[in-house]
């Protein structure tokens, strides 16, 4: 992992075709037609991102930069202009631009200065909102890894995601992390109706299969969930992606059980 402070430019509002990009630098992620060149950078905590607009455009092009959920100081409405954003935290940030619609993500990594390990252990600095990026919005997990009560470490993830026939669903996995993987059992639930009606004894959980989470990083998961027999006669599959953050820790990363 490198140390110190790097750059990466993010430039909105080119008119560029994506043949032409080959010559920039590979640190520069270009704006052609309204559209980030690529969408997302992955950055170490502490470096600084260059955004820049370099072109004078009639006002009708102008580009504004924001973050979403406000996480980062943006730009007004303008062209030809150079804004520098500092990432200090863990995570996985949004921004766009309000008029045009285009959308692009920074992915913070740990950085102190030393060579990450390839993995971590499990730990409750891993709690908190996971997902896959823009292209899989509307999909993803919330960790909550803490004691069971005896000492031991639980892990419960609460998986947000589709039926094979676009049905919203909600699954539950449950496992006992060991260093820095846990196999799950996966549930999903069914029974309950919705308001005053909801009777705790009519919802029944069914095992829809298993599961296994590997911490790769204090901003990287690695997830494979995979449905049983009865499931994969309905129309499930294996999914497999890397989980990357979605929300701030609200523990440091990583710290121990």
């Amino acid at each position: 992992m490198k140390t110190g402070i790097t750059v990466a430019a993010i430039s909105l509002g080119l008119s560029t075709a994506p043949s032409e990009l080959t010559a920039q630098p590979s640190n520069l992620i270009l704006n052609y037609n309204d559209y980030y060149h690529p969408e997302s950078a992955v950055v170490t905590q502490g470096e600084t991102v260059t955004f820049q607009n370099p072109r004078t455009l009639p006002i009708t092009h102008h580009h504004d930069l924001f973050f979403t959920n406000n996480t980062h100081p943006g730009h007004d409405f303008g062209s030809a202009w150079t804004h520098d954003v500092q990432f200090n935290n863990v995570g996985t940030f949004e921004f766009g631009c309000s008029r045009h619609g285009e959308r692009g993500t920074i992915t913070v990594l740990p950085g102190n200065g030393e060579v990450e390990p390839d993995t971590i252990d499990m730990n409750p600095g891993l709690n908190g909102n996971w997902w896959n990026g823009p292209a899989r919005n509307g999909e993803g997990v919330q960790f909550e890894i803490s004691d069971a009560g005896d000492g031991e470490m639980v892990l419960v993830a609460n998986i947000y995601a589709y039926s094979p026939d676009g049905e919203q669903i909600f699954m539950i996995a449950v496992g006992s992390p060991s260093g820095d993987t846990a196999d799950v059992e996966v549930f999903i639930t069914e029974g309950g109706t919705w308001g005053a009606e909801l009777g705790a004894s009519d919802v029944i959980e069914i095992q829809w299969g298993t599961g296994r989470f590997v911490s790769e990083s204090c901003g990287l998961i690695h997830m494979e969930l995979s449905p049983g027999a009865n499931f994969v006669s309905l129309g499930y599959s294996v999914l497999a992606y890397e989980l990357q953050r979605l929300t701030n820790p609200m523990h440091s990363c990583p710290q121990e059980p």
